[in-house]
Protein backbone atom coordinates (compact mmCIF):
# COMPACT_ATOMS: atom_id res chain seq x y z
CA UNK A 1 0.00 0.00 0.00
CA UNK A 2 2.98 2.36 0.99
CA UNK A 3 4.68 2.10 -2.67
CA UNK A 4 0.84 2.19 -4.25
CA UNK A 5 0.56 5.44 -2.81
CA UNK A 6 4.39 6.96 -3.20
CA UNK A 7 4.24 5.98 -7.05
CA UNK A 8 1.04 7.98 -7.20
CA UNK A 9 2.04 10.82 -5.64
CA UNK A 10 4.84 10.70 -7.97
CA UNK A 11 3.58 10.74 -11.01
CA UNK A 12 1.30 13.32 -9.74
CA UNK A 13 4.38 15.77 -9.10
CA UNK A 14 5.44 14.53 -12.41
CA UNK A 15 2.00 15.70 -14.05
CA UNK A 16 1.98 18.95 -11.80
CA UNK A 17 5.22 20.13 -13.33
CA UNK A 18 4.72 19.68 -16.83
CA UNK A 19 1.38 21.58 -16.39
CA UNK A 20 3.69 24.82 -14.83
CA UNK A 21 6.01 24.23 -17.87
CA UNK A 22 3.35 23.86 -20.22
CA UNK A 23 1.53 27.07 -18.91
CA UNK A 24 5.00 29.07 -18.76
CA UNK A 25 5.05 28.24 -22.39
CA UNK A 26 2.05 29.32 -22.88
CA UNK A 27 2.46 32.76 -21.26
CA UNK A 28 5.40 33.19 -23.45
CA UNK A 29 3.52 32.54 -26.74
CA UNK A 30 1.02 35.16 -25.90
CA UNK A 31 3.87 37.57 -24.78
CA UNK A 32 5.53 37.08 -28.30
CA UNK A 33 2.27 37.07 -30.27
CA UNK A 34 1.93 40.62 -28.73
CA UNK A 35 4.96 41.69 -29.75
CA UNK A 36 5.12 40.69 -33.39
CA UNK A 37 1.06 42.53 -33.02
CA UNK A 38 3.03 45.70 -32.10
CA UNK A 39 6.44 45.16 -34.53
CA UNK A 40 2.95 44.69 -37.42
CA UNK A 41 2.16 48.00 -36.37
CA UNK A 42 5.13 49.91 -36.51
CA UNK A 43 5.88 48.17 -40.14
CA UNK A 44 2.34 49.65 -40.86
CA UNK A 45 3.35 53.34 -39.96
CA UNK A 46 7.11 53.05 -41.08
CA UNK A 47 4.95 51.84 -44.96
CA UNK A 48 2.62 55.10 -44.37
CA UNK A 49 5.67 57.49 -43.67
CA UNK A 50 7.85 55.82 -46.36
CA UNK A 51 4.73 56.71 -49.24
CA UNK A 52 4.55 59.97 -47.71
CA UNK A 53 8.20 60.94 -48.26
CA UNK A 54 8.23 58.81 -51.96
CA UNK A 55 5.14 61.46 -53.14
CA UNK A 56 6.70 64.42 -51.52
CA UNK A 57 10.61 63.30 -53.33
CA UNK A 58 8.50 62.70 -56.25
CA UNK A 59 6.95 66.30 -56.00
CA UNK A 60 10.28 67.64 -55.31
CA UNK A 61 11.74 66.46 -58.42
CA UNK A 62 8.81 67.48 -60.65
CA UNK A 63 9.58 70.80 -59.36
CA UNK A 64 12.94 70.54 -60.61
CA UNK A 65 12.69 69.84 -63.65
CA UNK A 66 10.01 72.66 -64.25
CA UNK A 67 12.46 74.96 -62.63
CA UNK A 68 15.06 73.53 -64.54
CA UNK A 69 13.07 73.67 -67.97
CA UNK A 70 12.30 77.30 -67.25
CA UNK A 71 16.36 77.89 -66.29
CA UNK A 72 17.08 77.56 -69.94
CA UNK A 73 14.40 79.62 -71.29
CA UNK A 74 15.32 82.62 -68.81
CA UNK A 75 18.93 82.29 -69.98
CA UNK A 76 17.94 82.15 -73.71
CA UNK A 77 15.95 85.41 -72.62
CA UNK A 78 19.04 86.65 -70.91
CA UNK A 79 20.97 86.41 -73.79
CA UNK A 80 19.09 87.80 -76.40
CA UNK A 81 18.27 91.00 -73.87
CA UNK A 82 22.21 90.88 -74.21
CA UNK A 83 22.35 90.78 -77.96
CA UNK A 84 19.69 93.56 -78.10
CA UNK A 85 21.62 95.99 -75.93
CA UNK A 86 24.88 95.37 -77.65
CA UNK A 87 22.76 96.20 -81.04
CA UNK A 88 21.32 99.21 -79.12
CA UNK A 89 25.01 100.59 -78.45
CA UNK A 90 25.92 99.85 -81.73
CA UNK A 91 23.39 101.91 -83.13
CA UNK A 92 23.70 104.53 -80.43
CA UNK A 93 27.41 104.86 -81.32
CA UNK A 94 26.11 105.01 -85.24
CA UNK A 95 23.42 107.60 -85.06
CA UNK A 96 23.09 110.74 -82.01
CA UNK A 97 19.77 111.28 -82.95
CA UNK A 98 18.35 108.03 -81.45
CA UNK A 99 20.34 108.66 -78.37
CA UNK A 100 17.40 109.49 -76.29
CA UNK A 101 15.02 106.66 -77.62
CA UNK A 102 18.00 103.99 -77.72
CA UNK A 103 18.54 105.37 -74.00
CA UNK A 104 15.09 104.83 -73.20
CA UNK A 105 14.89 101.12 -75.04
CA UNK A 106 18.30 100.93 -72.98
CA UNK A 107 16.39 101.94 -69.73
CA UNK A 108 13.94 99.54 -70.57
CA UNK A 109 16.13 96.53 -71.49
CA UNK A 110 18.03 97.37 -68.62
CA UNK A 111 15.57 96.59 -66.78
CA UNK A 112 14.47 93.35 -67.97
CA UNK A 113 17.86 92.45 -67.92
CA UNK A 114 18.17 92.93 -63.95
CA UNK A 115 14.90 91.48 -63.62
CA UNK A 116 15.69 88.16 -65.74
CA UNK A 117 19.00 88.11 -63.60
CA UNK A 118 16.84 87.66 -60.63
CA UNK A 119 14.55 85.36 -62.16
CA UNK A 120 17.50 83.58 -62.64
CA UNK A 121 18.84 84.08 -59.41
CA UNK A 122 15.64 83.18 -57.82
CA UNK A 123 15.53 79.80 -60.05
CA UNK A 124 19.17 79.08 -59.45
CA UNK A 125 18.54 79.57 -55.36
CA UNK A 126 14.77 77.89 -55.84
CA UNK A 127 16.62 74.65 -57.57
CA UNK A 128 19.50 74.68 -54.51
CA UNK A 129 16.72 74.48 -52.07
CA UNK A 130 14.83 72.12 -53.86
CA UNK A 131 18.16 69.75 -54.17
CA UNK A 132 18.77 70.63 -50.79
CA UNK A 133 15.34 69.15 -49.58
CA UNK A 134 15.24 66.65 -52.12
CA UNK A 135 18.57 65.32 -50.58
CA UNK A 136 17.23 66.08 -47.00
CA UNK A 137 14.19 64.00 -47.96
CA UNK A 138 16.60 61.31 -49.47
CA UNK A 139 18.39 60.70 -46.15
CA UNK A 140 14.55 60.74 -44.64
CA UNK A 141 13.84 57.67 -47.27
CA UNK A 142 17.48 55.86 -46.55
CA UNK A 143 16.76 56.47 -42.82
CA UNK A 144 12.73 55.02 -42.93
CA UNK A 145 14.30 51.99 -45.55
CA UNK A 146 16.47 51.19 -42.46
CA UNK A 147 13.92 51.20 -40.00
CA UNK A 148 11.54 48.93 -42.16
CA UNK A 149 14.19 46.87 -42.40
CA UNK A 150 15.07 46.36 -39.07
CA UNK A 151 11.87 45.61 -38.44
CA UNK A 152 11.10 43.29 -41.10
CA UNK A 153 14.49 41.60 -39.49
CA UNK A 154 12.45 41.96 -36.03
CA UNK A 155 9.63 40.59 -37.34
CA UNK A 156 11.76 37.22 -39.09
CA UNK A 157 13.12 36.46 -35.52
CA UNK A 158 9.81 36.96 -34.05
CA UNK A 159 8.35 34.21 -36.33
CA UNK A 160 11.28 32.25 -36.05
CA UNK A 161 10.82 32.44 -32.07
CA UNK A 162 6.76 31.58 -32.32
CA UNK A 163 7.53 28.71 -34.65
CA UNK A 164 9.94 27.04 -32.42
CA UNK A 165 7.66 28.07 -29.26
CA UNK A 166 5.07 26.25 -31.39
CA UNK A 167 6.71 23.13 -32.39
CA UNK A 168 7.91 23.06 -28.32
CA UNK A 169 4.40 23.41 -27.28
CA UNK A 170 3.25 20.49 -29.82
CA UNK A 171 6.32 18.39 -28.01
CA UNK A 172 5.46 18.71 -24.46
CA UNK A 173 1.45 18.40 -25.21
CA UNK A 174 3.01 14.81 -26.67
CA UNK A 175 4.94 14.12 -24.11
CA UNK A 176 1.91 15.09 -21.89
CA UNK A 177 -0.49 12.93 -23.54
CA UNK A 178 2.73 10.05 -23.55
CA UNK A 179 2.73 10.56 -19.21
CA UNK A 180 -1.21 11.08 -19.61
CA UNK A 181 -1.43 7.75 -21.30
CA UNK A 182 1.88 6.17 -19.26
CA UNK A 183 0.06 7.60 -16.04
CA UNK A 184 -3.42 5.95 -17.08
CA UNK A 185 -1.28 2.92 -17.74
CA UNK A 186 0.53 2.39 -14.41
CA UNK A 187 -2.46 3.32 -12.28
CA UNK A 188 -4.56 0.61 -13.81
CA UNK A 189 -1.23 -1.32 -13.33
CA UNK A 190 -0.92 -0.14 -9.66
CA UNK A 191 -5.39 -0.79 -9.11
CA UNK A 192 -4.60 -3.96 -10.40
CA UNK A 193 -2.05 -4.91 -8.04
CA UNK A 194 -4.09 -2.53 -5.15
CA UNK A 195 -6.91 -5.51 -5.80
CA UNK A 196 -4.54 -8.15 -5.91
CA UNK A 197 -2.97 -7.01 -2.42
CA UNK A 198 -6.71 -6.62 -1.41
CA UNK A 199 -7.49 -10.21 -2.26
CA UNK A 200 -4.53 -11.62 -0.73
CA UNK A 201 -5.18 -9.75 2.19
CA UNK A 202 -8.69 -11.10 2.44
CA UNK A 203 -7.41 -14.44 1.84
CA UNK A 204 -4.67 -14.17 5.09
CA UNK A 205 -7.56 -12.64 7.07
CA UNK A 206 -9.74 -16.15 6.52
CA UNK A 207 -6.45 -17.87 6.84
CA UNK A 208 -6.03 -16.08 10.55
CA UNK A 209 -9.14 -16.80 11.08
CA UNK A 210 -9.56 -19.73 10.46
CA UNK A 211 -6.03 -20.61 12.48
CA UNK A 212 -7.65 -18.44 15.47
CA UNK A 213 -10.78 -20.98 15.41
CA UNK A 214 -8.60 -23.97 15.65
CA UNK A 215 -6.26 -22.36 18.21
CA UNK A 216 -9.34 -22.00 20.53
CA UNK A 217 -10.57 -25.66 19.68
CA UNK A 218 -7.18 -26.70 20.59
CA UNK A 219 -6.66 -24.53 23.77
CA UNK A 220 -10.54 -26.09 24.80
CA UNK A 221 -9.05 -29.82 24.01
CA UNK A 222 -6.04 -28.75 26.22
CA UNK A 223 -8.70 -27.52 28.88
CA UNK A 224 -10.99 -30.82 28.44
CA UNK A 225 -7.56 -32.56 29.10
CA UNK A 226 -6.25 -30.92 32.12
CA UNK A 227 -9.45 -31.02 34.04
CA UNK A 228 -10.01 -34.89 33.07
CA UNK A 229 -6.27 -34.99 34.52
CA UNK A 230 -6.69 -33.18 37.74
CA UNK A 231 -9.68 -35.77 38.65
CA UNK A 232 -7.91 -38.56 37.39
CA UNK A 233 -5.29 -37.32 40.03
CA UNK A 234 -7.62 -36.87 42.66
CA UNK A 235 -8.79 -40.56 42.35
CA UNK A 236 -5.80 -41.85 42.74
CA UNK A 237 -4.82 -39.51 45.67
CA UNK A 238 -8.47 -41.17 47.73
CA UNK A 239 -7.68 -44.30 49.37
CA UNK A 240 -10.41 -46.85 48.80
CA UNK A 241 -12.94 -47.15 51.42
CA UNK A 242 -14.04 -50.78 51.06
CA UNK A 243 -12.07 -54.26 50.60
CA UNK A 244 -9.92 -56.73 52.24
CA UNK A 245 -6.51 -56.95 53.85
CA UNK A 246 -5.46 -58.56 51.15
CA UNK A 247 -6.30 -56.12 48.91
CA UNK A 248 -4.97 -53.09 51.28
CA UNK A 249 -1.78 -54.86 51.64
CA UNK A 250 -0.78 -54.94 48.31
CA UNK A 251 2.39 -53.76 46.61
CA UNK A 252 2.98 -49.95 45.55
CA UNK A 253 3.83 -50.97 41.99
CA UNK A 254 -0.02 -52.08 41.39
CA UNK A 255 -0.58 -48.66 41.53
CA UNK A 256 -1.52 -47.79 38.13
CA UNK A 257 0.60 -45.08 36.20
CA UNK A 258 -1.05 -41.44 35.89
CA UNK A 259 -1.25 -40.81 32.58
CA UNK A 260 1.12 -38.52 30.81
CA UNK A 261 0.08 -34.64 30.44
CA UNK A 262 -1.32 -34.04 26.57
CA UNK A 263 0.86 -31.59 25.29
Amino acid sequence: MAQVTQAREQAQAQLTATLQDLQAQQQQLTQLTQARTEVQTQTSAARQALQANEQRAAELDRSVTALSHRLPDIQNQLQQAEQRLASVMEEMATSEQTVVARRQELTDLSRQIENARREATAAHESVAQAAQEMSSRRAELTEVEQRLQQVRNAQASTQTDLANLRSERERLTREQVDFQDKATQQRSELQAQLARATDDLAARNREVAELEGRLQATRQGLADAQSQLAEARQQLATPPTSGNTSGAGAPADAVPMSPETPK
